[in-house]
């Protein structure tokens, strides 16, 4: 993706895409050579024409905004241009949360039949 202006940010490539939204990695471009990085949640452009779905959206954008926990990325920012909705959180450096659980699920599933054969096994 060619970067993108929006408002005081600019959108890069894609982090993450579901059902509702699509992340973006991003950079808040202020004043004196400031920039900090940050995730860009957009609204599928076909949800941003749906009032329901921009309800919902906006919605969420304001719960988030009022979490504060260290384990909840914080949402920093709102953003609505030419008939698009952004949120802007904090951009975390890692692997996604699903690639982490499919893990701990592929390893859960190792152990457990390794723990299987060795109830099977002390059985006999």
């Amino acid at each position: 993706m060619t970067p993108r202006a929006v408002g005081r940010y600019i959108l890069y490539g894609e982090l993450a895409s579901g059902g509702m939204a699509t992340v973006h990695f991003g950079r808040l471009s202020g004043p004196v050579g400031f920039s900090r990085t940050v995730a860009i949640k957009r609204l599928h452009p076909h949800f941003a024409k749906d009032p329901e779905f921009v309800t919902m959206f906006l919605d969420e954008a304001r719960l988030c905004g009022r979490i504060r926990h260290p384990n909840v990325v914080p949402t920093l920012d709102v953003v609505t241009t030419q008939g698009e909705i952004f949120i802007v959180m904090e951009y975390v450096a890692g692997e996604a949360l699903s690639k982490l659980l499919r893990s701990a699920a592929q390893k859960n599933t190792s152990s457990s039949r390794r723990s299987n054969t060795a109830s099977c096994v002390s059985a006999t």
